[in-house]
């Protein structure tokens, strides 16, 4: 079944709710370094996982609605 727009909206509000939270979680330890990546426990590492794995999902989920940057400039144009 195809999802509507809406639907595929409130999937990515979805993914980006839960990335916030992981970033939040993970606010000491940024930026990323090797120092502070080997202070990460479990838990946080858990979460950084979480932090890949939604950002991976949130691209293919935006995936079809990518437009070369020509069509986006005339977008804007268009809207001016």
């Amino acid at each position: 079944m195809k999802e509507t727009t809406v639907e595929i909206i409130k999937i990515c509000d979805r993914h980006a709710d839960r990335l916030n939270w992981a970033m939040t979680q993970l606010q000491k330890h940024i930026p990323f370094t090797g120092q502070t990546l080997k202070q990460i426990n479990d838990v946080e590492l858990a979460i950084l996982d979480q932090f890949s794995t939604r950002f991976a999902k949130l691209q293919l989920t935006v995936r079809p609605f990518r437009r070369p940057v020509h069509q986006i400039s005339q977008l804007r144009l268009d809207k001016g």
